[in-house]
């Protein structure tokens, strides 16, 4: 077998080629040998956890949670006399509602 450099010689490769072909070369065995890492959502680690996670901000102490941001943008926002602090309080509340649902959909996608 001929070593690298009989074989860019040969061809005429520059550095700069040689290099991005061992690149090309290194990611497709990282590829291949890390395959049964590339399955992201696939385990069963840590389910339990999240789905109660999930279910508490999706139930009554998340709804609690977001009157709270709510309650605090309101006060904050008469303190300051302005609306910026009620629509950050408004929009944390919004964000404790839908959030749980788009990262959940964003783990389960289906490609």
């Amino acid at each position: 077998m001929k070593n690298i450099k009989e074989i860019s010689m040969k061809l005429g490769l520059s550095d700069n080629a040689k290099m991005q072909l061992l690149f090309l070369f290194s990611l497709t065995v990282l590829m291949v040998v890390m395959q049964q890492y590339g399955f992201a959502g696939s385990d069963e680690t840590g389910k339990d956890f999240t789905e109660k996670l999930f279910a508490m901000l999706a139930g009554t102490l998340g709804k609690g949670i977001a009157i709270a941001f709510v309650v605090v943008g309101v006060i904050w926002g008469i303190a300051e006399q302005s609306l910026k602090a009620f629509i950050i309080g408004v929009g944390a509340a919004l964000g404790m509602v839908y959030v749980p649902g788009m990262i959940a959909g964003m783990f389960t996608a289906v490609l």
